[in-house]
């Protein structure tokens, strides 16, 4: 019988415009990850959910789409990352993550969720020269990408901070 081999879940957080989605496509293309995007995924989903539930379609602030609607979209993202990861490839997903990596409970949670499924986490902060949040968990990386670093430079140092977390050589 063969063993099936546990693929991994990387994170690429930030702020808006802090480069999530542009680390998340170079990672997928040269590594050969697959990249999940929150805006590509669930933006047009979580437009029709908020007229669906009476809020104009671009919604985004009120308490309809902070307490129902957003947290459908993360949920979206990593049960589409866990069939992923569960199928040996490594999933990476760039969303600003910052409610959740900053509330104890869902790391435990998250961290819960991989460790049943032998699933590797990992994840950036795309800091822009600015300071990782406080609270974030061990796994996850502060890395500048201020706008002045090629963005090779940035997927090059993306790849050596993951290595050790995934298990895998950054660099011979």
């Amino acid at each position: 019988m063969i063993a099936a081999m546990a693929g991994v879940i990387v994170l690429v957080a930030g702020h808006t415009g802090s480069g999530k989605t542009m680390l998340t496509n170079r990672l997928g293309k040269e590594m050969r990850w697959v990249p999940l995007d929150n805006d590509e995924i669930t933006e047009s989903l979580a437009s029709i959910a908020l007229v669906a539930l009476g809020q104009p379609a671009d919604d985004r602030s009120s308490d309809i789409y902070q307490e129902k609607v957003l947290p459908a979209k993360y949920d979206t993202l990593w049960r589409t990352a866990t069939h992923i990861a569960e199928s040996g490839q490594v999933a990476v997903i760039a969303a600003p993550f910052i409610a959740q990596l900053t509330d104890p409970e869902q790391v435990a949670h998250i961290e819960d969720e991989c460790a049943k499924r032998s699933i590797r986490l990992a994840g950036v902060w795309l800091t822009r020269g600015g300071p990782m949040p406080e609270g974030f968990p061990r796994w996850m990386h502060p890395l500048d990408n201020t706008r002045d670093r090629a963005s090779y430079n940035v997927v090059m140092d993306a790849r050596e901070l993951l290595a050790p977390e995934i298990g895998w050589q950054a660099r011979p």
